[in-house]
């Protein structure tokens, strides 16, 4: 039986998709970046924020839950594109070296400089469009931190909330998850590369949080690992109890 959701998101709603032990805080919380939170988005392309897609191909590769959400208003997002003006690249070269291109913004430029947002928008997006050329071969780490974390403290000095694509599966990284605002929560599974929403199946969903909870403890290779673990752990079955009360189901 076809048990597919047909879903239209509106122009200022995603999709993000996680595990259901990270989808139950959520629903009583909303979204967090705190490491208490089970560590959200810090293996992403921006380290840690809040990831965002428009697609449900790409949300699903990350948890069998989905949540629908809707960015407030006056997020404001640094769009990548991937076009640039290479006048003002080649002016930047000329200015601050080649580092500036490449390495770490802020080591490459005097302390008493600073990037205009123009300058900001067109250098991140010539970044962008040339990392494929870095990671060809061996992948280089060390360039890439350098590129993520630099770029970061620029889109807060120019108070953007937010950078990536509105409309790809790319998505967007948000960086400060109180512009996110998380509406309802579906199932999901994913098939052939192609992923399905479905009607969230509650008591499916207690299940599948308290696997998360036996699995992911046996993990846990040391001391440290345990402790963080019991401290997730411990928040997320308080809460699946509140959950099974107010849902009538059996913990």
């Amino acid at each position: 039986m076809n048990d597919s959701l047909s879903v239209k998101l509106a122009d200022n709603e995603y999709y993000h998709g996680t595990e259901a032990y990270k989808a139950l805080p959520i629903l009583y919380e909303g979204f967090r970046l705190k490491k208490e939170y089970c560590d959200y988005g810090s293996g992403g392309t921006f380290k840690q924020a809040l990831y965002l897609t428009k697609s449900i191909d790409a949300a699903v590769v990350f948890g069998d839950f989905v949540f629908r959400c809707r960015l407030v208003d006056g997020v404001s997002i640094l769009r990548i594109d991937e076009h640039y003006n290479q006048s003002i690249i080649d002016s930047l070269r000329r200015e601050f070296g080649k580092n500036i291109l490449t390495g770490d913004i802020t080591k490459a430029m005097p302390r008493n400089k600073h990037l205009k947002k123009t300058e900001l928008i067109h250098l991140v997006n010539y970044r962008f469009a040339k990392r494929n050329n870095w990671m060809i071969g061996k992948y280089d780490y060390d360039k890439w931190d350098a590129v993520v974390s630099s770029v970061r403290q620029q889109l807060r000095k120019h108070k953007y909330d937010a950078i990536g694509e509105t409309d790809d599966l790319t998505g967007l990284a948000i960086l400060n998850p109180a512009f996110v605002k998380p509406l309802e929560l579906y199932g999901a599974r994913r098939e052939n590369l192609k992923g399905f929403l479905k009607k969230l199946d509650k008591q499916s969903f207690v299940y599948a949080v308290k696997n998360d909870i036996q699995e992911l403890g046996e993990y846990c290779d040391s001391p440290k690992e345990r402790a963080e673990w019991d401290t997730v752990s411990n928040r997320v079955e308080v809460l699946l109890a509140r959950y099974c009360q107010e849902n009538g189901l059996p913990l």
